[in-house]
């Protein structure tokens, strides 16, 4: 399922730099200012994903409750994935700053 999905995903992924570049852009100039906007944007819609994701494990959960046990089961274990990924994808994306700083010899940003 996830080998069908890749080529889309990384269409977007590709596609959205194109549909966020402005008309005159010149990526040789003033790089740092739009790899900083691309990550002001990243960070604008992570947040959102991400409650999206946490609602969307809930209704899975609460769905799943309606069937017989073994759905049930599938159903917790689904909602359990996802709030574990969202969770892990949240910290990463408050951290990395951070440990890229530090690994850079630059600090905290």
């Amino acid at each position: 399922m996830m080998n069908k999905a890749l080529p889309y995903l990384l269409a977007v992924v590709v596609f959205a730099g194109f549909a966020y570049a402005e008309p005159g852009f010149d990526p040789s100039q003033h790089a740092s200012e739009h790899l900083q906007s691309l990550v002001e944007l990243l960070y604008s819609v992570a947040a959102p994903l991400a409650m999206g994701l946490f609602v969307f494990s809930g209704i899975v959960y609460s769905v799943g409750q309606a069937f017989d046990k073994a759905t049930r089961e599938k159903a917790k274990n689904w909602s359990m994935s996802i709030i574990t990924g969202v969770s892990v994808g949240v910290l990463i994306m408050v951290f990395a700053p951070f440990a890229v700083g530090f690994i850079l010899g630059m600090g905290a940003p």
